[in-house]
């Protein structure tokens, strides 16, 4: 076992799929929050914007780094 640290980047693109409308919600938000069984940490960083999305991810590696 090593305690290597990871991020891991989840995406989802909002708007309707298969032309098919489909509601907004934050389900894979709240699955990266409360998913697994609690043994490990974890930090979740969630941006507005691209431009928050750039200065997060290095947040994020300096975060895992640490």
């Amino acid at each position: 076992m090593t305690g290597t640290p990871a991020v891991i980047v989840d995406t989802q693109r909002p708007g309707p799929s298969a032309g098919m409308p489909t509601k907004h919600e934050q389900g894979d938000l709240a699955h990266m929050i409360y998913a697994g069984h609690g043994d490990f940490g974890r930090i979740v960083l969630a941006p507005i914007d691209p431009g928050t999305a750039l200065l997060d991810m290095q947040t994020a590696f300096n975060l895992a780094d640490r």
